[in-house]
């Protein structure tokens, strides 16, 4: 436990000494970078046990703080879902009841006609040109029974679809609550216990939480500088991720340009969010910009970089593009990654939802 307090004291040192290089005059300024992982034998050891434990506190409540915002956005998101799969269920019912409706009309039509002796109509053509008319004239009715019942079925599985779809989003309303209510206990708690750290502090020591309440605050507010305005082009560039000389990866033309691997490769399950978050703060502070390379995770730290790499089948070529942590999320069982729509596009995943996809963190080339 000690060890984890001296590694928050330097995480936070090194904060402080992060830049964060503007794009252009006038134009949003590049997200801030994660800082590097340390070590205890760089951190300070000057502060006490109480002084620790109550920047370890302030790192929960802004923790909870920022997942809190992920957690508001998607209730709010997943509320207006609701709203429109229900009109989407309505009308696919009410298709559901006019095709059935047809259908039970042919079915009446055929048993009032059960008598009808389709061999005997063929049978008293006069004339091969008579029959063949007859026979087309049969072909269509048997066409036209089949048609109507095809067509019952196809609204009827599509009926079927949509209330699967209402469920799902109910079921992810649910969570998301449950998920929030959790939220607020912990960060409740974390207050509480802050607060009470914070009264057995001296002076000198409620200064060194204080400052680093004001870092937290300069890093949301570089992450706000570095929003890019909705509506404005992003134009995807050529990028590239040494030591892979041979390789293209398409990025953000307000990101890094180059950027080296760490050497840390995964697979991650990802999926996508798009314009019901268009404009809407991140857990970071960054407003969410639906065309730019982000995307959210659950653990890694705001501004990390990610390489991903996904084979697209219908192309037979593997996609690239480099990505940028902003926000938390998702918060669905089995989901890794949440990617921005561009991105999602950009991997040739969008129309699938949900996709594998090989992730390589990486740290950009500044210079």
């Amino acid at each position: 436990m000690r060890s984890n307090f001296r590694r928050l004291a330097a995480l936070l040192a090194l904060l402080g000494m992060l830049g964060v290089p503007a794009v252009a005059s006038g134009a949003p300024t590049l997200p801030p970078i994660a800082p590097a992982k340390v070590t205890a034998s760089v951190a300070n050891p000057a502060y006490d046990a109480s002084t620790q434990q109550a920047l370890q506190l302030q790192q929960q409540v802004a923790d909870a703080q920022g997942e809190e915002v992920a957690v508001e956005n998607r209730i709010a998101a997943t509320s207006q879902m609701i709203t429109d799969q229900q009109d989407q269920l309505d009308q696919a019912d009410e298709q559901l009841k006019t095709a059935q409706d047809a259908f039970d009309a042919r079915i009446v039509a055929m048993y009032e006609f059960s008598g009808f002796d389709s061999l005997a109509v063929l049978l008293d053509s006069h004339s091969l040109d008579d029959f063949a008319i007859r026979m087309n004239a049969l072909s269509k009715i048997v066409e036209a029974d089949q048609s109507t019942l095809a067509d019952a079925r196809v609204v009827s599985e599509q009926a079927d679809y949509e209330a699967a779809q209402l469920e799902s989003l109910r079921a992810q309303q649910v969570t998301l609550r449950d998920l929030k209510a959790q939220q607020e206990q912990q960060l409740k708690s974390a207050l509480t216990q802050q607060e009470a750290v914070l009264a057995t502090l001296s002076r000198t020591d409620r200064v060194v939480v204080t400052n680093s309440q004001k870092q937290y605050a300069s890093t949301r507010a570089k992450w706000r500088a570095a929003s890019i305005p909705i509506g404005t082009p992003i134009a995807k560039v050529a990028g590239r991720v040494l030591p892979y000389t041979t390789l293209t990866y398409l990025v953000s033309q307000y990101h890094y340009k180059t950027y080296r691997t760490t050497g840390v490769k995964y697979n991650a399950v990802c999926s996508w969010y798009g314009a019901d978050f268009n404009g809407k703060g991140t857990s970071s502070g960054e407003i969410y910009n639906m065309e730019d390379f982000t995307c959210a995770s659950k653990t890694l730290p705001f501004g990390t970089w990610l390489a991903l790499t996904r084979y697209d089948a219908g192309s037979r070529t593997y996609r690239r593009i480099v990505v940028v942590v902003n926000d938390r999320g998702p918060f669905v069982a089995g989901r890794d990654l949440d990617l921005s729509k561009a991105a999602a596009y950009a991997l040739g995943m969008a129309g699938a939802g949900v996709a594998k996809v090989s992730v390589e963190e990486v740290t950009p080339v500044i210079g």
